[in-house]
C-alpha cells in the first residue's frame, strides 16, 4: 500500500523511467493482498506482519482459528472498507453503522495467549468462549 501511496504522489518522475508502473501496482495489490491475508494466513495462522510481533488471528465467536471462508470473507470486506472509507473521505458521506458489521471478522491475539488442545485452540483471555 506505502509503495502504491509513492507511487501515486511521484507518478511524473517514476512515469518516464516505468511507463507500466502504476498498472503493474494497482494489479498486483489485490493479488499480494490475498496471498498474505488469506494464504498466508491459513497456513500460519498470521499475516505476515502478525508473524512478526507474535500475533495469531482467531474466530471471535468460538477461539478456534479461522477457516478460509473466514478468511476470504475478512479480505473481501476489507475491500468493500476501504471504498466505503474512500468515499466517506473524499465524498460528503457521514453514515455509519450500528457496531455489527465487524463482528464476524477475525480478532487479532497474542500467539502464546492461544493453547492448543484436541479440539482445536483456545483462547486465555476473558472474552473469549471456551471450546472445551
Amino acid at each position: 500500500m506505502v509503495a502504491l501511496f509513492v507511487l501515486i504522489t511521484q507518478g511524473s518522475s517514476l512515469a518516464a523511467q516505468f511507463p507500466q508502473l502504476k498498472l503493474w501496482a494497482v494489479i498486483s495489490w489485490p493479488i499480494l493482498s490475498f496471498v498474505d491475508r488469506v494464504v498466508i494466513q491459513r497456513i500460519l495462522h498470521a499475516t505476515v506482519g502478525k508473524a512478526l510481533f507474535g500475533l495469531v488471528a482467531i474466530r471471535p465467536r468460538d477461539g478456534r482459528w479461522p477457516t478460509s471462508f473466514d478468511l476470504t470473507k475478512s479480505w473481501l470486506l476489507g475491500i468493500v472498507w476501504s471504498l466505503a472509507l474512500a468515499i466517506s473521505v473524499f465524498g460528503n458521506y457521514t453514515g455509519g453503522s450500528n457496531g455489527r458489521f465487524w463482528d464476524p471478522m477475525p480478532s487479532t491475539v497474542r500467539h502464546k495467549d492461544v493453547i492448543a488442545n484436541s479440539v482445536g485452540p483456545a483462547v486465555t483471555h476473558p472474552g473469549a468462549r471456551s471450546t472445551r
